[in-house]
């Protein structure tokens, strides 16, 4: 989630479309800071347990709250400070993106266009319901909130990728093989939360939603390379621009 949080951020203040190249770099060095703080304390909290300084921890994901509390106050502050402000800034993501799904997106593929005012109190009102309904909803079940929120997870990545990855530097990529990749991303996702379910080892420990986005990105690649309107002269030229920056 945290690092989540960070690309949210760096995304949101790309104000100009020419600073593009240098939002990988930005998104990288967020990823390597929040990756480097997990191993981190991820190796601080085996650490304390192999010296026998705290307990053994029944949940692995509680590795960073015991570091924290044996490091004492000023590592709880920045720990809980840091977590708060990661768990803000996915929470308003998220709440963002369903409310305009909703608001826009939804009643347009409908052919129902709102009017921009409209649209804004609509978009307005999903939000207040829908955090209304996630606050209800964690409180009664926080295992579910777990499990949906790592399926959403991999499904955002799986989806990300076919679409955005490959569609904006790669301009051999066509609609049906985008097509092809989300709805390989989609049964894939679905398949494998059915998979884990029952017990299912991946092989290589990779995470599950490794190897969704494996398939996805295959299909996607293979379907355009089948497919006619992967041509470069079918590419809108508003789209060509942002590939070429």
């Amino acid at each position: 989630m945290e690092s989540v949080s960070v690309c949210t951020s760096v995304e949101s203040s790309l104000k100009n479309p020419k600073d593009m190249p240098s939002l990988g770099l930005y998104a990288g060095l967020g990823h390597l800071i929040v990756g480097f703080f997990a191993l981190t304390m991820g190796y601080a909290a085996l650490y304390l347990v192999g010296k026998g300084l705290i307990s053994p921890l029944a949940v692995a994901d509680n590795a960073i709250f015991a570091v924290a509390d044996y490091v004492g106050v000023y590592a709880q502050l920045f720990v809980y400070a840091a977590i708060l402000a990661a768990s803000m800034s996915t929470a308003s993501m998220f709440l963002t993106l369903s409310a305009n799904i909703l608001s826009r997106d939804l009643p347009n593929a409908f052919g129902l266009r709102l009017e921009g005012k409209k649209q804004m109190n609509v978009s307005r009102g999903i939000t207040v319901v829908i955090g209304i309904v996630s606050i209800l909803f964690a409180l009664s079940s926080g295992e579910a909130v777990a499990i949906l929120g790592t399926f959403g997870w991999g499904t955002l990545m799986s989806a990300t990728f076919p679409t955005f990855i490959l569609g904006l530097n790669w301009k051999g990529a066509s609609s049906e093989g985008v097509f092809a990749g989300l709805i390989t991303a989609f049964v894939g996702n679905i398949g494998s939360l059915w998979l884990n379910n029952h017990g299912f080892v991946w092989p290589g420990g990779l995470p599950w939603y490794v190897n969704v986005i494996t398939a996805s990105i295959v299909v996607t690649v293979v379907v355009s390379l089948v497919t006619k309107s992967n041509k470069e002269t079918q590419i809108d030229p508003r789209v060509d621009a942002v590939i070429d920056l």
